[in-house]
């Protein structure tokens, strides 16, 4: 899916205010988390927090993987929105489709090692909730 050259204008301005509301409501709800950004679903930054060096490849990068996963998905008869969560010692990343108008977008969470999972996951959905009002 081709979006317009300039990402933001396609979605609007009311929509990045929610994104950005939607993202400061996650930093809130999970305390060791350290970034979190609402990208297009072909890797183009639309809205982030505690922005770190490397945004823009984890745009992307975030984008392919959520590809990855809904295939598999659809190789096992599995339908729905999909998620990814990689942890190592130091913390975990959290990708997960959002189903939003006109395009759909990604929302990947960065948190640090004592993050807990589950709190984690119910934040980053209610986030992804927040997006698709």
């Amino acid at each position: 899916m081709k979006l317009h050259p300039k990402p933001a204008e396609a979605f609007g301005a009311a929509f990045l205010s929610t994104c950005e509301r939607a993202l400061h409501q996650l930093q809130h709800d999970v305390p060791d988390l350290f970034s979190a950004m609402v990208s297009t679903s072909d890797g183009f930054e639309l809205a982030v927090i505690n922005r770190t060096q490397g945004n823009s490849r984890l745009a992307a990068l975030s984008s392919s993987l959520l590809a990855v996963s809904q295939a598999a998905m659809r190789e096992l008869k599995l339908s729905g929105t999909g998620s990814v969560l990689i942890e190592n010692d130091s913390g975990k990343v959290l990708i997960i489709e959002a189903r939003t108008h006109p395009h759909h977008t990604v929302l990947c969470v960065a948190a640090g090692a004592p993050a807990m999972t589950g709190k984690l996951l119910w934040a980053s959905k209610r986030c992804v909730r927040a997006l698709t009002a």
